[in-house]
C-alpha cells in the first residue's frame, strides 16, 4: 500500500467509489458499509503478498442460524487464475467444521477487468475515475451441506498470496426463494 488509506490503502485507487447500502445482485440483497468521510472500516481484507501488514485472519463473524445458501460479495487484489488465496471456515454449532477454498478464476476474480468465473458472477463492475480502468467485485454461492444445522460462525483465512477483499455476506434460509430468483 501507499499509506495514504482507502478500502485497500492505495489512496485515491481504492474502492470509493463503488455503490454503498443496500444493493441488490442477482436478486440478493447485500449491505456494503459506506466508509464515510472517517474512513471506518467497511470491508475486510486479509494479508497477501502486496499487503503484508493485514491481518492473516478474521474470525468469528456471528452467523447463528440455520442456512441453506451463503452468498460471498468478494474480490482480490493481485490474482493469479488458479490460486488458491483463502479459506473460508464455517464452523457449525455442534462443532463441525467445513472449509470453502477460495480459488482464483473458480469463485473469485481480480478486481482489476472483472468478467464472470467459473463458480461466481462480476455482481458490479465500473470505471476507475483515478486509473481509468474496469474494476469491480464478485458474487460466490455456497450451497451448504448441512442446511438443518445452525451455523455459529465464519472464519476468513489467507493463505498470504493475493490480497482477499470481502465486501459483503448474505445467508439466505428459504431454498424455494433462491430457486425462484436464480433459476
Amino acid at each position: 500500500g501507499d499509506g495514504k488509506g482507502g478500502w485497500t490503502d492505495s489512496g485515491a485507487q481504492d474502492f470509493r467509489h463503488v455503490p454503498t447500502g443496500r444493493q441488490v445482485y442477482a436478486g440478493i440483497p447485500f449491505s456494503i458499509i459506506d466508509p464515510g468521510p472517517g474512513g471506518r472500516n467497511s470491508c475486510i481484507m486479509l494479508k497477501g503478498a502486496q499487503a503484508p501488514w493485514l491481518p492473516a485472519e478474521v474470525t468469528g463473524i456471528p452467523v447463528e442460524r440455520k442456512l441453506q445458501r451463503l452468498f460471498i460479495l468478494h474480490t482480490a487484489w493481485y490474482l493469479k487464475t488458479g490460486q488458491a488465496l483463502a479459506d473460508y471456515v464455517v464452523r457449525y454449532a455442534d462443532g463441525a467444521t467445513t472449509n470453502i477454498p477460495v480459488v482464483g478464476g473458480d469463485n473469485i476474480g481480480d478486481w482489476y477487468a472483472p468478467a464472470d468465473q467459473r463458480n461466481a458472477i462480476a455482481a458490479w463492475s465500473g470505471r476507475h475515475p483515478v486509473v481509468n480502468a474496469p474494476f469491480g467485485f464478485y458474487m460466490a454461492c455456497w450451497e451448504n451441506p448441512r442446511p438443518d444445522q445452525a451455523i455459529a460462525s465464519l472464519d476468513l483465512l489467507s493463505r498470504g498470496l493475493s490480497t482477499p477483499i470481502v465486501l459483503a455476506l448474505t445467508g439466505q434460509d428459504d431454498r424455494e426463494y433462491a430457486r425462484d430468483e436464480l433459476g
